[in-house]
């Protein structure tokens, strides 16, 4: 696998899998199936800091023979971009399919099926999580010379959607807590937690559903800009606002192969009078509703920072 990956972060429902299909599928680029959280998770689950909240540890950024499995583990797994572009083309349901797959199966067999797949080895990994804000110092003790997009959404609707989210019986679930969460305006009690969990989730084990959400977007944001206003660091992120993207998709484009330094020119022409649909013929769960002022006072440090 080639150096200098492109890694996309964000908060959840802001884009981040949108950008990253339009990466993958690029000619010399590969992604690993279901956001790598099979790799990343056993060294930053919440178990490991007491549940605090996802994070690494200084043992674990110290560990080089660790890190360097970690590499190695994703050079194993990751699928090419000829094969994911098969894959939307199938009969199998496109990458969805793939995706349900690694859910199902062992690693090995899930690297069995792909490896077939790939027609280099010279390929440029394209890695995405919403849970990697927490945890970039691991992120970058593994790829240190990776180039990173932040993709942001307006909170007034990215947060309202990641609401969505938790309401979405067992999709994006992604720890079962060790305290019981009661939120306020909901019936009953679960330990269900979806989406990233940042340090102080116990803090919200009671709020509402809005609460919650405005604190993990706030969250993850909030743990990106601090991670890249470090002088060594500015440099290697660019922030994409999704609503650049889908109203100038070719001038953000140009922004993104430009700071990722991606040479192929023809792929991205093709997106230049508008991008692909994710999520096909997924049935779209009802719009909550939310105390717009409210959100807005909780986030409006935040979303300045981000453009907003």
């Amino acid at each position: 696998m080639s150096a200098s990956p492109v890694f996309i972060v964000g908060a959840p429902r802001s884009g981040t899998s949108l950008l990253q299909k339009l990466l993958r599928e690029c000619p010399g680029h590969a992604s690993v199936p279901r956001e790598a959280q099979h790799i990343w998770g056993p060294h930053v689950h919440p178990s490991l800091s007491g549940w605090d909240g996802e994070a690494v540890t200084d043992a674990t950024l110290e560990d080089a023979q660790l890190i360097e499995s970690i590499r190695e583990e994703f050079a194993r797994s990751a699928v090419a971009a000829e094969t994911w572009r098969r894959m939307e083309k199938s009969s199998l349901g496109g990458s969805a399919w793939l995706k349900r797959i690694a859910r199902l199966f062992p690693r090995q067999a899930v690297e069995a099926l792909v490896r077939g797949g790939r027609t280099s080895e010279d390929v440029r990994l394209v890695e995405k999580s919403v849970h990697a804000g927490l945890w970039l110092p691991l992120v970058d003790a593994v790829f240190p010379d990776a180039r990173y997009l932040h993709i942001v959404r307006d909170p007034r609707k990215s947060v309202p959607s990641i609401m969505t989210g938790w309401l979405e019986p067992g999709r994006f679930v992604s720890f079962q807590v060790p305290e019981t969460l009661r939120f306020s305006g909901s019936e009953g009690e679960s330990r269900d937690w979806c989406f990233p969990l940042p340090v102080g989730w116990r803090d919200y084990r009671e709020a509402s559903l809005q609460a919650v959400a405005t604190f993990q977007w706030n969250a993850i944001n909030t743990a990106i800009l601090d991670f890249f206003a470090a002088a060594e660091r500015t440099e290697r992120c660019l922030v994409v606002r999704l609503e650049d993207l889908i109203a100038q998709p070719g001038e953000s484009l140009r922004a993104i192969r430009q700071h990722a330094q991606i040479a192929e020119q023809e792929y991205f022409s093709a997106f230049d009078d508008g991008l692909p649909v994710i999520n096909k013929g997924r049935k779209r769960a009802e719009p909550v509703s939310v105390d717009g002022e409210k959100l807005w006072d909780n986030v409006a440090t935040v979303a300045g920072k981000l453009g907003y």
